[in-house]
């Protein structure tokens, strides 16, 4: 099943009854609050000037589901604000999950060590010294930055690859199924950053093996900064940095 989809149909139970009742779209960063209290986060598209990007829309009132539903329509703009909702819809599930603010666990799942060979989609500055110090070979693709040759970075996904680290935000752009189709068997996948949503049952049949993502534990805080025009690394302080390793990859 396509990934949006799945995602519609794994939160439909826990978004019945849901209603988004504040949202904000900022430069970086995407908010919504639901009736619950609950929220999340999800990167917005990129666009020049401040202000919202071109398709943003208020769905103050509406119910969490049908937001949710805008992940299987045309428009970055709004699957951003649909993530932010399945992000907040499963607030209470992902607050659960376990934290891994060294990446330790990660890097441990994706088998990283030195020689290993780790392809990037998404340019994750905070990871690269920690990669460097395990002595990984690394590739990096990042199309809103202009980094990387994607055509290259393809054929090594079928042939080169043993980790790859995937931006949540590919969701957004509708690239992320295209990605993990380029990956030959062998290679180890997590998908992370806050836009990750943390429903495992969404990335069955595919060889994900940890989701890492962002539990909002301050949303007043998380909205501040947003309307600031801040980014990821802003909202740390001000949320949790938690994982969850996919059924078929788990142990013990």
């Amino acid at each position: 099943m396509n990934i949006n989809y799945a995602l519609i149909s794994a939160l439909s139970a826990e978004s019945a009854g849901l209603t988004v009742t504040d949202i904000i779209v900022g430069n970086h960063l995407s908010g919504v609050r639901l009736s619950n209290g609950a929220v999340g986060v999800a990167s917005t598209e990129p666009h020049a000037g401040d202000g919202p990007p071109p398709g943003a829309e208020n769905v103050t009132g509406l119910q969490a589901a049908a937001v949710i539903d805008y992940l299987a329509q045309p428009g970055m703009a709004r699957r951003s604000v649909a993530l932010a909702t399945v992000n907040a819809v499963n607030q209470s599930r992902a607050a659960r999950y376990p934290l891994d603010t060294s990446n330790q666990v990660m890097f441990d799942a994706l088998g990283i060590e030195r020689g290993s060979r780790v392809a990037m989609v998404g340019y994750f500055s905070s990871l690269l010294p920690r990669l460097e110090e395990r002595g990984a070979l690394v590739e990096i693709v990042d199309r809103s930055r202009g980094m990387g040759e994607p055509d290259d970075f393809n054929k090594k996904l079928g042939n080169w690859t043993d980790a790859l680290l995937l931006t949540g935000t590919s969701i957004l752009n509708n690239t992320m199924e295209e990605i993990l189709n380029q990956c030959h068997p062998g290679v180890k996948v997590a998908i992370l950053g806050p836009t990750t949503p943390l429903v495992p049952e969404a990335f069955a049949g595919y060889n994900v093996r940890i989701l890492a993502g962002t539990v909002v534990s301050d949303g007043a805080a998380v909205f501040s900064l947003i309307a600031q025009g801040m980014g990821t690394r802003a909202i740390h302080a001000h949320s949790r940095k938690v994982y969850c390793t996919l059924p078929a990859f788990q142990t013990g």
